[in-house]
């Protein structure tokens, strides 16, 4: 029962993310990648799914791998009945206010809209501070993966005389090019490369690595653009993404929340609350 609530509970936040894909204002590339039965896998779906990683043939082939197994999974279980069985009914009867409640909630953030200035950043980044000292040593860092040691090479020989932006915004759209990555700001523990690591560790500011090999045959090169020691508060330019980041979700959190209130006010006629 627990592991069958488990695997529906995951299919309904499938659902429930692929129906905010499809009510966005994206265009739509609609050609097929991959097929099951009567159910199909779009391009534009594949790549909303896969965001920074799309471009990563190894994390494309496994995603479609694991959606053609669940796909033909499902259409099984279909055949087999399980769908009209009293159990997988109780469970989406179960779901359903909190599925309706979710897409309730996510329509009423498009209308959410703010832009902090410098000083509400500044206020907030004070009133906070504690909260951004470093538990981990960190980086901000401009990196680039290609699937071809020879083009790694080649970028990075140009990159010695030039600068990231001008380099690096021609390769967007190189086939050859598996993940890149501008100015972003990393935890040690969250980059999965012990070589990246040491290599930020040893470089200074605005160092230009060597060709990083990785398996399967994956190439990289790294720009370190500051480093930052544990339990150390650094300064808000150069953490502003992640201050900005946090006080967004505080802002959206606050008009969720005044948003119920005004729901709630406005149907507080239809709501009894019995207390002891």
């Amino acid at each position: 029962m627990k592991n069958s609530r488990e695997l529906l509970n995951k299919a309904l936040i499938t659902i429930f993310a692929i129906s905010l894909f499809y009510c966005s204002d994206k265009k739509e590339d609609n050609s097929i990648v991959a097929k099951a039965g009567n159910s199909v896998l779009t391009k534009n779906a594949l790549d909303s799914s896969l965001s920074d990683y799309k471009n990563n043939r190894k994390f494309r082939d496994e995603f479609i791998k694991e959606w053609i197994e669940k796909e033909v999974l499902y259409q099984v279980a279909v055949e087999e009945g399980l769908t009209e069985e009293a159990e997988f009914k109780s469970i989406i009867e179960q779901n359903k206010k909190e599925l309706a409640v979710a897409l309730f909630k996510a329509k009423a953030l498009k209308d959410f809209s703010f832009s902090p200035s410098q000083t509400e950043l500044e206020e907030y980044f004070a009133k906070y501070k504690n909260d951004f000292i470093l538990n981990d040593d960190a980086f901000r860092f401009n990196l680039i993966v290609f699937n071809s040691e020879e083009k790694a090479i080649k970028f990075r020989n140009l990159l010695i005389d030039s600068e990231w932006d001008r380099i690096a915004s021609a390769y967007k759209s190189d086939p050859g090019v598996v993940n890149l990555l501008n100015l972003g700001f990393r935890y040690a523990h969250e980059i999965n490369s012990e070589q990246i690591i040491f290599s930020l560790k040893v470089m200074e500011q605005n160092e230009v690595s060597v060709v990083i090999k990785s398996e399967p045959d994956y190439f990289t090169v790294v720009q370190l653009i500051e480093k930052y020691n544990r339990n150390t508060l650094p300064k808000l330019e150069n953490i502003r993404e992640q201050v900005e980041q946090r006080f967004l979700i505080t802002k959206r959190m606050e008009f969720l929340r005044n948003f119920i209130s005004e729901i709630l006010e406005d149907n507080n006629s239809k709501i009894i609350w019995q207390t002891e």
